[in-house]
């Protein structure tokens, strides 16, 4: 069998996305193939600019003494070719010893010898590759991008070299050279999905998502039984801000059998943006399906939230109820009041009645930072012309970062209506120091114009 060596990486993608692998092989190390042996022993298509020469007397010793060794000893080869090396040698056996150590895995005195070889003859390509090789090994991903592009200047760009270059590349996160080269060991092999890939992640990190799309598509095509390469065309879609091509990719991914918690929340939360509340519930009773061992209460909670910031009510209920039969008994108090507060909160605006506002208001002490919450009281209590009550939960809504411009511009309109127009003035410029809406402004005009008339009015 030929000695392999596995360079592996990772694609960090929007959600989580599973992990996506490259593999090149490198030819230095088949020590089975002939062609191989020919070219390691410096007997096939020598190029004086890049190989130096070997004695006829070496030649043989590596063709019939060491070759074998390799395959059988390793260990007995690197004593045979330690007892032949001179002062004199040929920086072909110092190579020859270093990769021998390199199949050994003594990495440090491997990189000795290669470099020895080098020093020795300073163009010497195959020891440059290996080098480069064991720099990458040892995941010195810097260090073996100089070592690549001497193999490339000397005559070596071939996929290999091109191909663990932009390995490299991405690894150091540069993404735009990364891609050239990737690009470029493409053209040697134009079939390696590996390659494509690591082009893909290039196009995506550097703001290229479209085509990084066309490449996955192109993939895709290919073999679209892949549930991760639809969960990337999923997020280069939603970079696109295409929602649409986002659910669509999404749909496909997680009709396969190993479920997504992230892809599902993702899709729910897109189909409730897109105003389909209806698929939106559905993909999060999907999530609820996922076994307990990978699902766990907080991300399970996170639709109830989406359903309600969007001021779907009764989805929010109808989640609300299944989520508390999915954990069962295995909710403890903490996480019940969480859910029974979503309840009563949704309820104030399906259901309202004096028992549920009564039963929001003790949820409200149990959870003072609960801004939707406090808003729906202050929006029940507004309702019921109770202001006093109304003013206070909306003050206590606004305390909160996610919905005091919300609770701000509702206390406002309910000062303007109390014909409290100093304080609705103040109100509203804290809106405006928030977020400025021209809208807003105008409002803030017309009651500015509207208290002023009133003093004139009143006079000194």
């Amino acid at each position: 069998m030929p000695k392999r060596i596995y360079f592996g990486f990772l694609l960090f993608l929007l959600s989580a996305l599973p992990t996506l692998g490259f593999e090149l092989e490198p030819v230095e190390f088949s020590w089975d193939n002939p062609d191989f042996q020919n070219s390691f022993i410096g007997t096939y298509g020598f190029n004086s600019d890049i190989e130096p020469r070997l004695s006829t007397a070496d030649q043989a010793f590596l063709r019939n003494t060491i070759l074998p060794l390799i395959e059988t000893d390793p260990a007995v080869a690197r004593e045979r070719v330690n007892e032949r090396l001179t002062q004199t040698s040929s920086p072909v056996l110092y190579f020859v010893q270093g990769n021998v150590l390199l199949q050994l895995g003594e990495t440090e005195e491997a990189a000795f010898y290669l470099k020895r070889a080098l020093s020795l003859f300073p163009s010497f390509r195959r020891a440059y590759r290996s080098l480069a090789l064991l720099q990458l090994q040892e995941d010195n991903f810097q260090d073996s991008i100089p070592l690549w592009i001497k193999v490339i200047e000397l005559g070596g760009g071939d996929g290999q070299s091109y191909g663990l270059l932009g390995y490299a590349y991405l690894q150091e996160e540069n993404w735009i050279a990364a891609a050239r080269a990737l690009e470029n060991a493409l053209v040697f092999r134009p079939e390696s999905r590996d390659i494509r890939r690591g082009i893909v992640h290039a196009f995506t990190q550097s703001g290229r998502p479209e085509q990084a799309s066309e490449l996955v598509i192109e993939l895709l095509n290919e073999n679209p039984e892949e549930p991760q390469l639809w969960r990337l065309l999923a997020n280069l879609r939603l970079a696109e801000d295409d929602l649409s091509g986002t659910a669509a990719a999404l749909e496909v991914s997680t009709r396969f059998p190993t479920k997504q918690p992230d892809s599902l929340l993702l899709l729910g939360t897109i189909y409730a943006s897109l105003g389909l509340p209806q698929k939106a519930l559905d993909a999060y009773e999907r999530l609820l399906e996922v076994p307990k061992a990978d699902l766990s209460f907080e991300t399970a909670m996170k639709p109830l939230r989406t359903l309600m910031t969007q001021r779907l009510w009764d989805e929010s209920l109808r989640y609300a109820a299944l989520l508390r039969t999915s954990f069962g008994r295995d909710l403890d108090s903490d996480q019940s009041n969480l859910v029974n507060a979503a309840i009563v909160t949704a309820s104030l605006y399906t259901n309202p009645s004096e028992e549920v506002a009564e039963t929001a208001e003790s949820y409200a002490e149990v959870f003072p930072l609960d801004g939707l919450l406090h808003l729906s009281l202050g929006e029940y209590f507004t309702n019921q012309e109770n202001l006093g009550m109304a003013i206070l939960f909306l003050r206590r809504a606004a305390a909160t970062d996610e919905h005091q411009y919300e609770a701000k511009l509702r206390l406002a309109n309910l000062f303007v209506s109390e014909e409290r127009y100093e304080e609705a003035i103040t109100t509203l410029r804290e809106l405006q120091q928030i977020q400025f809406d021209s809208r807003v402004a105008a409002f803030l005009s017309r009651i500015e114009n509207l208290e002023n008339s009133e003093r004139l009015t009143v006079g000194p």
